[in-house]
This record gives C-alpha cells, structure tokens and sequence, in this order.
C-alpha cells in the first residue's frame, strides 16, 4: 500500500464567495462592524522549530549555527505572525469552503494539463472567497487588502531549553507530479485505474494537510548535503502573540475565531507550525481569547460568552446558504485531532535501484493513497443550538440596520433619480431654447439675406448668407451661396466686355448690357454711350441688306438703352 505522513482533505465543487466582498472598504464601515485584538496562547506539545530568518547562503557570513537557529531577535525566540497566520487562512479556507490555491504557472513536462487547469471551476475563478475578503489576496487578476494582521508570537518562558544535539533530518516530500498520491483516486481495495494529468476529469486529491502524530520520529540519510539540522524548542514553550482585526463583519469576525479554535475545539485540536511536521514535530495547542472589542453590537455581547456567539452566528449564517459547517469540519477535525504513528504514516522508500524504490514499485501494483479514516478526539458540536436565542436576536437586529439601511439607499437613489430627472428636463429645455434661438438666428440672417440679394448687395448678402450656414449647414443656403458668389463675379466683368461683345442681334445685345447695368446698379457714362453706338455701326455696316432690315426694326430697344435718337445713323 501507498503510505506517506500527509493525506488530504477532498475539494468541494462548489466555493463560497462572500456576497459583500465588493463592499469591503477600509474608510466605510460594515452597519455590523467589529474591530479589536484577539490574544493567543500557543503552548508546544511537541518540540517546535522555525528557523531563522536567513538564506542558506548567509552561513558564509553569520556561521552555521545562525542559519539553523530558532528564529530570533536579540536572543528573544519568537514565531513569525506570518507563520501564524498562514496556518490559519489555511484552516478557515477550509472551513468556509474557499478556493485551493494552485500555482497557474506549474506544468510538468510530460502532462498535457497543469495541476491548476484541473480544478474544478469555481475554484479557477477569480472571485474573492471568505479568506480574501478577510486576509487579502494579491495575484495577477486582482488584489484586496487584509483587516486582519498577526503579531510576532514571542516565548514567555525565559530562555527555553533548546536541544543542544540538534535533529537531523530528511525534509522531503513526493514530487507534485506523482499522481498516485496528487491526484484524487477512485478505486476498490486501493487499486485503481489511474487518473494522471493528462484526463480533462483528473481532479488535485485536495487540501494537503499532516495528521496530528503522538510522538516524534525521524530519518536520516547521513549526508550533511541532503540532510537537515534543526535545534528545536522543548515541548511546553510558550508563546503568546496578538491578532489584530478592524471592520470585520459579524460573519468575518464568528469565522476567524471559528479557524482559530476549531470552532469551539481548541482542547482536542491542534496546529502545526515551522518545520518537521511530517516527523511529529511543531505541535502546537492555541488557546484565543478575544479581547478589546469594539463595534456596533458590542452590548448584545457582553453578558454573553462573545466568542463562542460569535462563532455560532458563522455557523448559522453557513447553514443559510447551504455550505453546512459540519461538513467542511468533518473533513478537518480527524487531521487535526488524530494520534497516529507508525510504518503506515512514514515517507516510502526513495531509491536509484528499482527493487528497492518503494514510489515505483507501488505504481506498479496499481496502488494509491487511501483517504484518512484514523479515530480522532475532536468531533462537531452546534454552537447554534446552545446560543440561538442570542444569535436568532443579533441576526434580527442586523437584519433591522440592513433594512434599514436599504430603505435610505432606496429614498436615495429615489431623491438622485428626481433630481437627475430635473438636471435631464432643465437640459432638454435648454436644448430647446438654444435650438429656437439658434433657429431664429438662421431665419433672420436668411431673410437679411434675401433683402440684400433682392438689392443686388451680393457682397452682403454672401456674408449673411454664410454665417447662416455656419449654424445650419442646408443646400438652400449652399445654393444661396453659390448664386451670390456667381453674381459677384459678373459685378467684377468689366463693361467693356458687354460693349465689345459679339453682336448676334440688336435685343440680345442690348439685354445684355442692361443685366450688368441693373446687377451693378448704375447707367451708362457718355463716353460708353459712344463706345457702343460705334460698335453696334461697326456691326450693321458689314451686314447684308436683310439683315440690315432686321436690326433697324429692333433700334427701339437700343434707343431706349442710350436715351437718344439713333434712326437717321441706320441707313440701308
């Protein structure tokens, strides 16, 4: 059979996302806002080590020892609030049934699927889960900042005694790649046909957690290069640490306090923390009292015991929208409660010679890690049946606020929309206005442009006519336009080319000359009298007798255009 020190807890399909997650601000408060400090008493049950906050190549300047040293600070031994609170988020995740965060970017060479294109949907999604809202998240999609934030947990004991002989061990774990135990199984009596990275319905076996072990153990395989040192702190060091929250809600406060305990099961439950959990070590018991609280429901919370009300409105607020938390416990409680040891939770054997790699070997048998069945001493108990009285009355009063709150948002969005109606009428009837007067502009500088026209005052006309144009752009004034600048340009023809033209017959000439009369609004000069009566004899002289006979009856007209008597000029 497949065995390792870790097994894991099976993804849910579906994923909670909280439905105020676009609402959390770090300026408005929720109508049911909570802010304080909850205080943590973390007691070692077993040896723990977090190693210091160096790289291994720092050992070049600050020796060996520092490297591998607990993490401190002016000899104080503390666990990092980074460490606490990675712990946590894992465990609220959980709990609340949150996204499982994969790596986009992992993809192993022979697969055709990364792990993260085989999750199942909702946990692909880019929407932000409870430990988002509460922790905050940064990824390549979005960002959102936490309200939470964890102390450094510093050790209270004096100096604990570390151990002096150090631990060596092996810290190493199966590759992601190794489908057997990475990949969810379905099979009879442990065999299975295997499910790898390369079937669409392939799922990640789940949340990776390391049962609760009753004792510490460990292997080594003598080499300082593949070997680990760690000098641990003796089991009943104690250190105390302060998580700090601020305009978290009702349902963000009940599930933190519900990660933090277990929901009410922090005697049987355990953490881990810092390295060597797969050998038993980094036990740890967490004990939370919530201290400090501020917020709008404070006084319903005070003759009460606050944190366990707190965590049964969680519980009753999951169960309303069918994510049950005994569900998603039932899975965490036998990892974290458990007492194993043994053969059966230890790595298998890693080795170059085939017979003897035990990963191959069960491979070949069609074996693949069992689901975690061991008895365990934590078990879910509904802290909603005991408080609901409490609950039922701090849900009814939030309920209140929120309504209430509702109805104002409705009178004001009714008072924004009267008013954008107003701002929207005054707008089209400023419209309006600006179009009738603009209309009548037009109008006026259409008929001053008629009357200018109807004078033969092209040049003024054209300009009024322009203008219009320039409000109104119509093919009637274009066409207005036109026909002044066409006018123009017979004004500017000099009279000499209506004298001198060609003279085809006595009426058409004459008509001539009177249009550029008229379109320039004069008479003839006597000296363009002269000019044309000696055209026109020049003319009449080189015709035939016909014709001649022809023009002289149409003098009358010639006569009437120079204003003297020209008969006796025509002779035949």
């Amino acid at each position: 059979m497949i065995r390792a020190p870790f097994n894991f807890i099976r993804l849910s399909d579906q994923v909670f996302f909280p439905e105020w997650a676009d609402k959390i601000s770090h300026d408005v408060p929720f109508i049911d806002w909570f802010s304080g400090v909850i205080s943590l008493d973390i007691t070692a049950v077993s040896p723990v080590f977090v190693r210091n906050g160096h790289t291994q190549e720092d050992t070049n300047n600050t020796g060996n020892d520092r490297y591998n040293s607990f993490s401190r600070i002016n000899e104080k031994y503390f666990i990092p609030g980074t460490s606490i609170k990675g712990a946590v988020r894992n465990v609220l995740s959980i709990i609340s049934n949150g996204k499982i965060r994969v790596d986009k970017n992992l993809k192993f060479a022979k697969y055709k699927n990364t792990p993260f294109e085989i999750l199942p949907l909702k946990h692909r999604s880019s929407e932000f889960d409870l430990a988002d809202c509460i922790f905050g998240v940064v990824d390549e999609d979005s960002s959102l900042k936490g309200r939470v934030s964890f102390g450094h947990a510093f050790c209270t004991n004096g100096r604990p005694q570390v151990n002096s002989k150090g631990v060596r061990l092996v810290l190493s774990s199966p590759k992601a790649s190794y489908y057997p135990i990475y990949i969810e199984q379905n099979g009879k009596n442990g065999k299975v046909r295997y499910k790898t990275y390369n079937d669409d319905d392939g799922q990640i076996a789940g949340w990776k957690r390391y049962p609760i072990r009753n004792e510490v153990w460990g292997i080594t395989t003598g080499s300082d290069l593949l070997d680990t040192f760690l000098y641990p702190l003796d089991t009943n060091s104690h250190f105390t640490s302060k998580v700090r929250f601020f305009n978290l809600n009702t349902f963000e406060l009940g599930a933190l306090l519900s990660a933090l305990t277990f929901h009410d099961n922090e005697k049987n439950a355990y953490y881990q923390l810092g390295q060597g959990k797969p050998f038993g070590y980094g036990k740890v018991r967490v004990k939370v009292q919530l201290n400090c609280l501020e917020g709008k429901f404070v006084k319903l919370l005070k003759d009460v015991d606050a944190l366990k009300v707190l965590m049964a409105y969680y519980e009753s607020q999951m169960q309303l929208r069918k994510f049950p938390l005994k569900a998603s416990l039932s899975k965490l409680l036998p990892m974290v409660s458990s007492s194993v040891s043994g053969h059966n939770f230890e790595y298998m054997t890693m080795s170059n010679v085939r017979a003897n790699n035990e990963f191959l070997q069960e491979e070949k048998k069609k074996n693949y890690l069992l689901p975690f069945t061991e008895p365990c001493s934590a078990a879910f108990h509904s802290l909603y049946n005991q408080y609901a009285p409490v609950v039922d009355n701090l849900k009814n009063q939030i309920a209140d606020l929120y309504n209430s709150q509702q109805k104002d948002r409705e009178i004001r969005i009714a008072e924004e929309e009267r008013r954008r109606r107003e701002e929207e009428f005054r707008r089209l009837e400023q419209a309006r206005i600006d179009e009738e007067q603009r209309q009548q502009k037009v109008d006026s500088l259409k008929q001053e442009g008629y009357e200018l026209k109807q004078k033969q005052n092209y040049q003024q006309a054209l300009t009024s006519f322009e203008e219009a144009y320039s409000i109104e752009e119509t093919l009637e004034l274009k066409q207005l336009i036109d026909e002044c600048r066409s006018n123009l340009n017979k004004q500017q023809r000099p009279i000499n080319e209506c004298i001198l033209n060609k003279i085809s017959s006595i009426p058409a000439y004459t008509n001539n000359i009177s249009k550029w009369l008229k379109l320039n609004n004069r008479d003839l000069s006597d000296d363009e009298k002269q000019q044309i009566l000696e055209h026109v004899l020049d003319a009449y002289n080189k015709l035939n007798k016909s014709s001649k006979k022809d023009w002289k009856k149409s003098l009358k007209k010639l006569k009437e255009l120079l204003g003297m008597d020209i008969s006796g000029l025509f002779k035949d």
